[in-house]
């Protein structure tokens, strides 16, 4: 998984590669400013190809840490922190 520019208020693509079949989820938290939890639902767009949009809120912080962990509904397969600069 990796990730681009993001920006805060502007859908992102999340890519996820992993076991075929799977029911993964996803949810992005602030690490340094509490910001809530933003669900993330994926969809299996090819075989073992995971697919989601995400978004997160524009920080009155010049600079945002936020942190995707995603599941697959038994384990947690990938947790991450990105940087979103307003």
């Amino acid at each position: 998984m990796g990730f681009r520019t993001i920006k805060g208020e502007e859908p992102f693509p999340i890519l996820v590669s992993a076991k075929a079949n799977l029911k993964l989820t996803a949810s992005i938290t602030g690490v340094n400013m509490n910001m809530g939890r933003i669900p993330i639902t994926f969809s299996e767009v090819s075989t073992g190809v995971y697919l989601a949009q995400g978004m997160v809120g524009v920080c009155s912080s010049e600079q945002m840490i936020w942190k995707i962990v995603v599941f697959d509904g038994i384990q947690e397969l990938i947790q991450k922190e990105f940087e979103v600069k307003r």
